[in-house]
């Protein structure tokens, strides 16, 4: 028993020991690293974002060192001319962080855009990797001016009229609201147009289904002067009484 306690001792001696004399400022353990694998960042219509991304080393560096940044262009969807990035970051003697700095425009899909950077320097043995994710907002605004498209269908190719009741979008322009049902029968597809003037503010955008069974036959979109799908199409559940689609608006192309 007392030679298995002195064993286990000595076994244990031996690994304090060996970790105690483990240089961890050696360059054979550097590495450079960033806080997160991913940022998300949002970029305002019409506007351009700063942000910045620290980068760490595995120490404080006895000298100056740049490090390089590098765009993964077969990780990135980004258009390459909308945004700006220095090739280059610097960390400090005595330091062990810098910082990316990455400007950032509007041009941006209504489903996002990625950017993978890598980071690398001569005293690191493997580079760093950060993926962002690039979202674009659009505060709300009017609608432009001209003739827009409310696009309907009905799935059966019936229309959406029915013995108890009619469903129908209301569409309302700074306060003057109209209806608009797809009447049947035979008028599976059917698109209303109707004008906006100019300087509208406000346009918003409703189903009401009258709580009728078959509300999951209804489809519709809406569509801009320019021919942009401004809501994507809808679909419903039996029974549906009312939506609000407002929110659901694409206020990027408004």
């Amino acid at each position: 028993m007392k030679k298995i306690k002195f064993l286990l001792l000595a076994t244990t001696l031996l690994v304090l020991s060996c970790e105690e004399n483990i240089d961890f400022t050696n360059n054979k353990f550097a590495f450079i690293d960033v806080a997160n694998d991913e940022y998300d960042f949002t970029v305002t219509l019409g506007e351009t974002g700063n942000f910045s991304i620290p980068v760490f080393h595995s120490f404080p560096l006895s000298s100056t060192e740049t490090f390089s940044v590098t765009v993964d262009e077969e990780n990135s969807t980004y258009t390459a001319n909308a945004y700006n990035i220095a090739s280059q970051i610097t960390i400090a003697q005595g330091e062990n962080q810098g910082n990316i700095q990455i400007e950032a425009g509007d041009a941006i899909d209504s489903t996002g855009e990625v950017l993978t950077l890598i980071i690398d320097g001569d005293s690191v043995n493997n580079p760093a990797s950060v993926t962002l994710n690039m979202s674009l907002f659009c505060p709300v605004t009017g609608p432009s001016p001209g003739t827009w498209i409310l696009r309907t269908r009905d799935t059966f190719g019936d229309g959406w009229a029915y013995t108890a009741g009619t469903p129908f979008v209301t569409i309302t322009v700074d306060g003057v609201a109209q209806n608009f049902t797809n009447a049947g029968p035979g008028r599976a597809d059917i698109d209303f147009p109707f004008d906006v003037s100019p300087g509208a503010s406000e346009m918003t955008i409703s189903f009401d289904g009258d709580g009728e069974f078959w509300t999951s036959e209804v489809r519709f979109q809406l569509l801009n002067p320019d021919g942009e799908v401004v809501l994507s199409e809808v679909s419903y559940p039996n029974n549906t009484a009312f939506v609000d689609e407002t929110p659901n608006l694409n206020y990027c192309i408004f």
